[in-house]
């Protein structure tokens, strides 16, 4: 079903995520968004995992065809963290939204930032993708670099709605 108004209604959270955090998100409208919270989120052998001791530690993922947002139970005791690791997972779902002439509208600029010798990133998860970028990679439009260019999208995305 389709929602076209009220944030409060587009996400199923849990009772123990704080509704208040829906208030940082520009009105949303699609269809409802599921959100779990799960302890010790790893991602393991490229999948998401909760509570198995392995893996590298993350603190969200999000699956856009199964409309599901898992964010890690530890984020609960810190809002502020959880409200802009929330708005980043938010946008992943805007960004398969966009549409191919405006994601590679913001590929441009990235590209032209690089090509200028801009450093840094706003998160750490572009970052560390930015990181690992070859001249080959922004050239080809490999999916290592369509994956930066999404979670640069979703870094800026939740400090422009603040």
């Amino acid at each position: 079903m389709q929602i076209e108004k009220g944030n409060h209604q587009l996400f199923d959270l849990p009772l123990r995520v704080p509704r208040s955090m829906l208030q940082h998100l520009p009105p949303l409208s699609g269809h409802r968004i599921r959100v779990r919270v799960q302890p010790d989120l790893t991602s393991l052998g490229g999948k998401l995992v909760s509570g198995v001791g392995r893996g590298a530690a993350v603190h969200a993922g999000s699956f856009m065809r199964k409309r599901v947002i898992v964010l890690e139970e530890a984020l609960l005791r810190f809002p502020r963290r959880l409200n802009r690791i929330f708005i980043h997972e938010v946008f992943h779902f805007a960004w398969l939204r966009l549409g191919n002439h405006e994601r590679r509208q913001y590929e441009q600029l990235l590209e032209a930032e690089i090509r200028l010798g801009a450093k840094g990133e706003l998160g750490w998860s572009a970052e560390s993708l930015k990181e690992t970028l070859t001249p080959a990679d922004v050239r080809r439009r490999t999916i290592r670099w369509r994956a930066y260019a999404c979670e640069s999208f979703c870094d800026y995305s939740r400090v422009d709605v603040r």
